[in-house]
């Protein structure tokens, strides 16, 4: 699977206030794919990450990542399970055997339509964090469709 075909610039225009150029990862193999969104023009940040892992080692994935980060708690109505950290609208989240994770990059916060400033910590109230988190689980809804995750 293809992110960047799977998940377009349309897709996640609506979540940025300037133009966004996506760009497929291709350090990436096997059951994994990614796909970078930069403002365009780049300003050297890294806005949005989305990766994919469709198979068996999907499970895996979500297990690393989800016990591998401390203080991560659930996150409702994103695929069958989704954690973030509070405060966090990135996330990671699985469907039967697809794992789809959605990585804001730090930095720059007026990338993001409808994101409140964080905080000097980078962090947002919670409740935010996970609004803006479960609008961007379409994107996910998206890669789970793709892979035909029930």
């Amino acid at each position: 699977m293809d992110v960047c075909q799977v998940v377009t610039q349309a897709d996640v225009a609506p979540f940025f206030t300037t133009a966004i150029t996506a760009t497929e990862d291709t350090s990436q193999t096997g059951e994994t794919s990614a796909c970078y969104y930069q403002v365009t023009p780049p300003d050297g940040l890294l806005p949005m990450q989305i990766v994919a892992v469709n198979g068996d080692q999907a499970a895996a994935e979500f297990a690393g990542v989800s016990a591998g980060n401390g203080g991560q708690v659930a996150l409702p109505g994103i695929g069958d399970q989704a954690v973030h950290s509070p405060g966090q609208a990135s996330f990671e989240a699985i469907k039967g055997s697809t794992y789809c994770a959605v990585y804001l990059g730090l930095g720059n916060s007026t990338h993001y339509a409808g994101m409140p400033s964080p905080d000097a910590n980078g962090n947002l109230p919670d409740a935010a964090a996970v609004a803006y988190a479960q609008k961007l689980g379409a994107l996910c809804d998206k890669i789970f469709a793709a892979a035909g995750a029930q």
